[in-house]
């Protein structure tokens, strides 16, 4: 009889775990492929944002134009807006309330 070792994905090398691994493989394709679907869909304002505060250099740590515009475009897409955000004056933070209570994906983008 042979034996199976097991890797440290919790599969063995046959990739049996019930199914699991390939499972979850294929909800973080899922989840990727919504997040740049969403990010097509937002393509124009994305990038309207971009290339205005771009248009608009501001001296580090005084970005406040920019800091504004995009606490309003995060506010749009239904986030809870916190700015100025910690002890930064031109800090943003968006909150979106997920549906599992905070046990499921979080994403955070710096820019």
């Amino acid at each position: 009889m042979a034996t199976k070792r097991a890797h440290s994905n919790g599969t063995d090398r046959d990739g049996g775990n019930g199914g699991r691994a390939l499972d979850s493989r294929a909800a973080i394709a899922a989840l990727k492929r919504r997040a740049a679907d969403a990010v097509q869909a937002n393509r124009d304002a994305i990038l309207e944002l971009s290339h205005r505060i771009h248009e608009t250099p501001e001296i580090a740590f005084q970005e406040r134009k920019a800091a504004t515009w995009v606490a309003e475009a995060v506010g749009r897409f239904g986030y809870t807006v916190e700015h100025p955000a910690g002890s930064l004056e031109t800090a943003v933070r968006g909150t979106l309330a997920g549906g599992r209570g905070g046990a499921g994906p979080r994403i955070g983008i710096l820019a």
